[in-house]
This record gives structure tokens, C-alpha cells and sequence, in this order.
């Protein structure tokens, strides 16, 4: 025995036997014995916190990603203003313009899935191989298509509800309130 510290006993129906906790524990070297059972009850507890974490850190994430697109899309049309004026009176329907909208947002989706996963990629990579070389942790990135395809979804889903609202603020756009805020600032 003189290699281990730490003795895990596994018993059908958990059953404990003192007779035999009591000699491994005073064996040289055994500073604790403990059932496989309070293992994976510990081990279940930490998958829950674990488990829960990552739902608060997906929600926050879409949240997060809701408010940048909103206020990309929201400084975009703000700067684009008088063209969706100017679009609307020359009788450009609601729905080409929301095909520029809707295209613009693919754009941008498309560019950020792809450089998101470029620059998390590399920075996961870069910051484990720091980790390594400080003895902290020995772990590799791991891709995965579950993963990807969730936040995929999710930034999905934000570009298309942000691009709802962009709709309705063109919706409402009048030319000649424009002109008239142009001329007053």
C-alpha cells in the first residue's frame, strides 16, 4: 500500500463496513478513506453548478449580443436616416427595404460567426498554452459543433428580432421630420 493516501471503497448498496474503513486508515500512508458513493454525490453537485453556470453565461451572452446588434443596426439606421426617407417617397416598399436590412444583418452574422470563431479559437489557444507554461493547467481546446451550432442559433435569433425593430423605426421615418432635424442640427 505505501503509494496511496487516499482509499475510495465501493460496496454494493453502499453499505458501509467500519472493520475494514478502520484497517485501511491505519495503514501507513492512508490518510483518508471515503465511499464512491460521496464521490459521485459530490461529483453530481459540482455537474449542477456547472450546468447552471453555463445556462447564466448563455443567457447573459444572448443578452450581451442582443444589445451590440441592436446598437449596431440602431447607429445604422440612425446614419442612413434620410436615405430610408428618401427610399419611402420615391415609393420603395417597406419590404425591399427590409430585404436590405435583413441582408445587411446575414452580412454581419456570417462575419462575426466566422471571426468569433477565428479569435476564440486562438485566444482559448493562447491563453491554455500560457497556462501551460506556468504548470497552472494541462488542458487542450476542443472544438465542438453542439457548441458552436447553439451560439450560432442564438446570434441568429438576436440579428433577426433586432432586425424587426430596425423595421419599425424605418417604418416611422417621415422625410420631412428628417429634413427638418437636418436643418435644426
Amino acid at each position: 500500500f505505501g503509494l496511496m493516501n487516499t482509499a475510495h471503497i465501493l460496496t454494493e448498496n453502499n453499505v458501509e463496513i467500519r472493520e475494514l474503513e478502520n484497517d485501511l486508515i491505519t495503514r501507513e500512508g492512508i490518510s483518508s478513506v471515503t465511499h464512491s458513493s460521496e464521490n459521485e454525490n459530490m461529483m453530481e453537485q459540482y455537474m449542477d453548478i456547472l450546468l447552471g453556470t453555463v445556462a447564466v453565461m448563455a443567457i447573459i451572452s444572448t443578452i450581451l449580443a442582443g444589445a451590440i446588434v441592436y446598437i449596431m443596426f440602431r447607429i445604422s439606421a440612425r446614419e442612413q436616416e434620410r436615405d430610408y426617407a428618401t427610399m419611402k417617397t420615391l415609393g420603395t416598399t417597406l419590404g425591399k427595404i427590409a430585404r436590405l436590412i435583413f441582408q445587411e444583418g446575414a452580412i454581419i452574422t456570417a462575419l462575426g460567426i466566422g471571426l468569433g470563431i477565428l479569435g476564440g479559437y486562438g485566444l482559448a489557444n493562447l491563453m491554455l498554452s500560457s497556462a501551460e507554461e506556468w504548470e497552472v493547467l494541462n488542458m487542450d481546446v476542443v472544438f465542438s459543433w453542439p457548441a458552436f451550432i447553439a451560439g450560432s442559433v442564438m446570434i441568429i435569433f438576436a440579428v433577426l428580432i433586432v432586425s424587426g425593430i430596425t423595421m419599425r423605426y424605418i417604418a416611422k421615418i417621415n422625410i420631412a421630420n428628417v429634413i427638418r432635424e437636418r436643418a435644426a442640427g
